[in-house]
Formats: C-alpha cells, structure tokens, sequence
C-alpha cells in the first residue's frame, strides 16, 4: 500500500514508510502510541533552514519524515533505557557512599523486578540446611524493600548481599545442629558440624572478611572482631560439642544479633509483640531462651 506524503489522516502508516525497524511486527499498543507520535508530528508548525547562500523552505514531506523517524528513535530509545534502569544488574562496580551496605563487588538496583531471582542466583552456592528455605528466603524480606518500596537509588553490592546469605546460612546450621544434638541425631549433627567448620572460608566471607577474628576492632560501638569474626566462636562451641555454649550465645544474640535478625519465627514473634521491645537486653534473652525451648525443644 502507497500513502501519499501530504495525507494527514494516515500519519502510521507514514511512521511504517521510513521506520527502518519496520520488519518488526507492532503490538496493537505500539501502534497506538506510534500513531499519536505521528498525529502530534504533523501538527507542529514548518520550520525553516538558513545557509550564506540561500534560504529556502523545507518541503513538508522531507521534514515530516525526516521528523517521524526521530520520533520512532526517541521512543524506542527511551524504552531502551527505561529496560535498563530496571534491571538488578547495575554493571557499575565501583561500590561508593551511596550503597548500603558496602563491600565489593557490582552495584545491584533493589527497584528492579528481577532483583530477586538475581539475588538468589548470586547466592546459589550458599548452603542452607533441609527444612530452613524460609530461612534463605526471609534475607531477601528482611533485608531487601522490594520493588514498590525501593527506588533506583537503593543498591547494594553483590559481595554485601552474599555476605547477607553467609551470615543467615551460618545461624541456620548452628540451630540445625543444635537441634540434631538435642534429638540424638548424630549424622544430622556431624552433617552441620562439618558445613559450620568450613564456614569462614566460603567466597562469600573471604571476600569481605579474609581474615575473621573475634577479638579484632571492628566498627566504631559494635563488638570487637572483623565482620565475620562472630562465625568463629559459634564454630568453636559447636566442634568441641559444647551445646551449652551454643544456647548461650544464640540467647544472648552473639554477633551483634545475627542470628536472631536470620531467624524467621522469632523475628515474626518480636513484630507481633510491640512489648518486647521495651524489654532489656538480659530479659529478652531469657524470652529467647523460652523461644527457644517452646519452638525448636
């Protein structure tokens, strides 16, 4: 079908003529959007071209056309980029002020609707015990606002959000262990055990803590030891067998609390009790223990 260049009532069909991407079939919704581009194209006034020499008008159809594939560029264009900036994958590694928390590795966006099954991916390696998968998927609850809630501005580095899996998978074998001890189940117990003891040298901790320590500076009012030094004395109780030791730092919240943030239930627990938190800290221990003992006896 010809369309002639000065026909106004088919500006579409003149946006197909001159896209060169006119191969590609249109959606319906495409071609609405393409027809308005094109209607408010051949609305806009004429314009004019100078030189030293001559000045002459442009002919209505050149421009039109001329105009009509720009418009197609700019649309396409935009979308382009609007597909970009809500990708996970930032491809930016340069870490910087603005991504909570740092740590090495690429900026993730945590607007993006694919952000979870990236994070997921990325985290993959990371072991958790049979039975804990709702632990694995409350770091991305927990920690992650979600697309709605997020905005492009909110990222994290892929090293920052493994180390987030470690330190949630670590918690989730020590109370796995724990619980296979209590129950007399040595295999589960030797199972955990091991998995615990090769803890502090998964990628995921290597990367942001290469040597853990306990007893090392860490942030400025936190407890002493390297980012990931906690792991160790939970390690420690739990190949010397010294369940005891375990229930006594899961209690207290050793590790500046991670385990309790990693927890699902006694998180769930302490949301749907406002009280609990005016309690002090040796009280709320105590209401973990008693957690402890009613949910995983």
């Amino acid at each position: 079908m010809t369309t002639h260049p000065d026909s106004l009532d088919q500006p579409l069909e003149l946006l197909r003529q001159v896209n060169p991407l006119r191969e590609v079939p249109a959606t319906a919704g495409l071609d609405e959007t393409l027809g308005e581009v094109a209607r408010a194209i051949t609305r806009r006034p004429y314009a004019t071209r100078s030189s030293p020499r001559t000045r002459r008008r442009v002919s209505r159809p050149r421009l039109r056309i001329a105009l009509a594939v720009g418009g197609v560029a700019l649309l396409l264009g935009g979308v382009a980029t609007a597909a970009v900036a809500l990708h996970a994958h930032t491809g930016v590694f340069a870490g910087g002020p603005d991504v909570q928390p740092g740590g090495p590795g690429e900026n993730l966006n945590l607007a993006a609707p694919d952000f979870r099954s990236a994070a997921l991916k990325l985290s993959a390696d990371i072991p958790y015990p049979s039975g804990y998968a709702s632990w694995r998927d409350f770091v991305l609850t927990d920690q992650s606002p979600g697309p709605g809630v997020a905005t492009p501005n909110d990222q994290v580095t892929t090293g920052a959000l493994r180390g987030w899996f470690a330190a949630s998978a670590l918690c989730a074998w020590v109370q796995d262990w724990r619980q296979a001890v209590r129950e007399g189940n040595s295999a589960e117990a030797q199972q955990a055990a091991s998995t615990i003891a090769a803890a502090p040298s998964w990628s995921a901790v290597s990367a942001e803590d290469p040597n853990p320590s306990p007893s090392a500076r860490n942030d400025p009012n936190a407890e002493s030891g390297t980012l990931f030094g906690w792991m160790l004395p939970y390690r420690s109780a739990v190949l010397s067998g010294d369940s005891a030791r375990v229930d006594q730092m899961l209690a207290s919240g050793y590790g500046d609390g991670k385990c309790w943030l990693s927890d699902p239930q006694w998180m769930s627990e302490l949301h749907a009790n406002a009280g609990l938190s005016k309690l002090s800290p040796r009280d709320l221990a105590r209401h973990y223990e008693q957690f402890l003992a009613r949910e995983r006896s």
